[in-house]
């Protein structure tokens, strides 16, 4: 899987991170496959740098050109607090 990620998250990913991959044929499924490649050049025109996630060749359901659904971490705070957006009022 390639994917561009844009330029401001360039120190936050490195190379063995966790991703969180899933394809719109079966959302249910979600796969935790580490980053085996990260560019080294920003793509002056959308400002993102290629990052790549080898697949396992068990997933032969993928197509070339599917669409895939990444989530990476980006930043971890210990000891965070974290609150639900429903409980978040103005």
């Amino acid at each position: 899987v390639e994917l561009g990620v844009p330029a401001r998250y360039a120190g936050a990913v490195n190379l063995g991170d966790m991703a969180e991959i899933w394809f719109d044929y079966d959302t249910e499924t979600r796969y935790q496959l580490p980053v085996t490649f990260i560019g080294n050049t920003i793509d002056p025109t959308n400002r993102t740098f290629t990052v790549e996630i080898d697949l396992p060749t068990e997933l032969n359901q993928v197509k070339i050109d599917m669409i895939a659904n990444v989530r990476l971490r980006t930043e971890r705070i210990e000891n965070a607090i974290v609150i639900g957006e429903e409980y978040v009022f103005q």
